[in-house]
């Protein structure tokens, strides 16, 4: 039996077990498909959603002895939940219809979390008259399922209090971050104690960052701690859908403008106001001494630690974007490619652009009461007119070699326009696995400029300058985007170089990112071919992910290669001539870079090797990290300019 009849039958046994309301929604739902589209994969997807909906009209069971009985009728929200999923109404309130309830709603049924959160954020979120907006809490269960919270909040207070007196100036710094709340309006005393409402009590802790410019200490509100139901508000609060572009995609960007920007949006989710519905959801309880009477508080902004606090944050961003668009188009897309939660990255072509896309900028979030801050450039004339106070990087640009600001986490020195990468060595007693993994990730390299080095972990990096910018926009006719893959039994690794061409001929590569992952081992263990296949299926997805962030541009080649001549075979023979594994992985890469751009390079020529044979380039006097970062050569043909011998083999 083929797997298309066995599909089939399992999709018949499947359907003749469910329960009859079940098979009727699935009836209906196949009526208004086309045969063709009538799959197993249909099928689960369908009982996934159906599960879903059942699940959000039924309170959750508790852990008991006694054997679970459906009640006979459920109890009625709380009148202030802003719950438009989690109801338990006769109404259903996504197709606003009284004669059915939520779960049998068809509408419903095809909707997932992320559209639900979309559709709640439009129908309850306004502006105030100083432009700011108000949301609600966008619940997936109804808020009433939550039990007592404020004997644990009361416990956590009275812990946090005994480490605070163990530290006079953690001490300073808290009391001072609470002060600031209060003043600023973003926390207030509760007058009204006995209300009818649901009140859930958030405990709270202060989380240290010594290298942040600003603020040091920050309170982080616990919206996953559980009450006496054994939920939290976070268990009954929705997600959202990722609205913002991935990190590497916004720093692959921040590559190329010859005049770039950084800025902050300062205190980004509490410029947020918070439903006065909802409020009673975010209590707190303070004191600022231990013969004080603890009291509680209500925080009355979008708080962090909540499920939905990112969500609602950038979805706001997003709409006070699309309300300038008309106004400034060139501002808004650079804005929307740019930012990652409260960080903006982005630049332009020159002095000019690049200082008129800052006052842009400042006037939209300003609109929407965002204050953008910290603002670092590579060059001191962008800068000028703005307050100190607003400044990362002073004019005129601080010179010194060690004055970095981070950009998106990576080191980044505006001076000389280059990415900087420490690392503080740790004398390690007893080193065990968590340690050493704890080393490797304390490097931070989304971009994968050190990719040979961190694949070589057990090596020690000092310091080491990468340049910003890949190449300079304004003085070449042609660019080409070129990809290599290699694998070896140790690892696998991929690697793409933009090369740009000027009218004159002369020819520049640059290493724009890479991608390594260490080769199963043990029983899982592969061939080298197979290994070869993997990478280059890790290339071609790389090569995909560069293209949708650099959409914008024009690119007059884009090829990839591949030293082994095993896998270009498998592809020129296309996925259905090939068993299972190399079907799959053919497939892919073919989804999404054709046979016809691949092309043999090679061994020796295959910078992509650095990675798979683990070469550690600091300590060789024969191989540099230009080498690695930088490909030459005046010809057509591209050349590395690094000497490989037979000892890196």
């Amino acid at each position: 039996m083929n797997r298309e009849d066995r599909d089939t039958w399992l999709l018949y046994i499947l359907s003749e077990k469910i329960d009859p309301d079940t098979k009727q929604l699935w009836c209906q739902k196949i009526a208004e498909m086309d045969e063709e589209n009538i799959n197993l994969q249909c099928f689960l997807k369908f009982i996934e959603s159906r599960s879903f909906a059942l699940q959000s009209s039924q309170p959750p069971r508790t852990k008991t002895n006694v054997p679970f009985k459906q009640p006979s009728k459920f109890q009625p929200p709380c009148k202030n939940a802003s719950a438009f999923v989690a109801t338990n109404s006769t109404s259903c309130n996504v197709c606003n219809k009284q004669n059915h309830q939520l779960y049998q709603c068809g509408k419903f049924l095809h909707m997932n979390h992320e559209q639900l959160c979309e559709k709640h954020f439009s129908d309850h979120t306004i502006r105030d008259e100083s432009g700011k907006f108000v949301v609600r809490l966008p619940f997936l269960r109804d808020p009433t399922q939550l039990g007592e919270s404020k004997q644990i909040a009361e416990k956590r207070l009275r812990c946090l209090e005994k480490k605070l007196d163990r530290n006079q100036q953690l001490k300073d710094e808290y009391h001072a971050f609470i002060r600031e709340y209060i003043d600023l309006g973003h926390m207030s005393l509760v007058s009204d104690t006995n209300t009818d409402s649901k009140s859930v009590y958030l405990p709270h802790h202060c989380v240290l960052k010594t290298t942040n410019s600003t603020t040091k200490c920050r309170v982080v509100f616990d919206a996953s701690a559980k009450t006496t139901s054994g939920l939290s508000l976070n268990d009954v609060l929705m997600c959202g859908p990722v609205l913002q572009d991935s990190l590497i995609n916004i720093l692959i960007r921040f590559r190329f403008p010859s005049i770039v920007l950084a800025s902050v949006a300062r205190q980004m989710y509490r410029m947020i106001w918070l439903n006065e519905l909802d409020r009673d959801l975010l209590k707190v309880l303070w004191r600022w001494t231990n013969e004080e009477c603890i009291k509680e508080y209500r925080l009355n902004t979008v708080t962090f630690g909540t499920k939905s606090a990112s969500y609602l944050a950038t979805k706001c961003v997003q709409q006070l974007l699309e309300s300038f668009r008309h106004q400034y188009p060139v501002a808004v897309e650079k804005a929307e490619k740019g930012i990652y939660v409260d960080d903006i990255l982005t630049g332009a072509s020159s002095e000019a652009e690049a200082k008129n896309l800052r006052q842009q900028l400042t006037e939209i979030f300003a609109a929407g009461g965002f204050q953008l801050r910290k603002w670092a450039s590579n060059s001191a004339e962008v800068s000028e007119g703005v307050p100190d106070a607003d400044l990362e990087v002073k004019i005129p640009i601080d010179e010194n070699p060690n004055s970095t600001i981070k950009a998106l986490g990576m080191q980044w020195q505006p001076c000389s326009d280059q990415f900087h990468f420490s690392y503080q060595p740790t004398e390690i007693l007893q080193p065990t696995k968590r340690i050493i993994l704890s080393q490797i990730a304390s490097l931070f390299d989304p971009l994968g400029l050190l990719s040979p080095i961190i694949v070589k972990a057990k090596l020690v990096m000092q310091r080491m300058w990468i340049p910003r910018r890949v190449i300079d926009m304004r003085n070449w006719s042609r660019l080409y985007l070129h990809g290599y893959c290699d694998a070896s039994d140790v690892a696998m690794g991929a690697c793409i170089y933009i090369r740009a061409v000027s009218d004159d001929n002369r020819t520049s590569s640059h290493l724009l990112c890479s991608k390594s992952k260490l080769a199963p081992i043990g029983n899982n263990r592969m061939t080298i071919p197979r290994l070869e296949l993997r990478a280059a299926a890790i290339l071609a997805r790389l090569i995909s992910n560069v293209r949708e962030a650099l959409s914008s541009t024009t690119f007059h080649e884009i090829r990839a290669f591949s030293d082994s001549k095993v896998v270009l075979a498998w592809l020129a023979g296309g996925a259905a001539r090939w068993k299972t594994f190399v079907a799959n992985r053919v497939a892919e890469i073919s989804s999404h870079l054709p046979y016809i751009n691949w092309a043999h390079v090679g061994t020796l020529d295959n910078p992509a090797d650095l990675v798979s044979r683990v070469c550690f380039p600091i300590n060789s006097s024969k191989l540099s990290l230009v080498a690695w970062t930088k490909l030459g050569g005046n010809d057509d043909k591209l050349r590395i300019i690094f000497n490989r011998q037979s000892q890196y083999r």
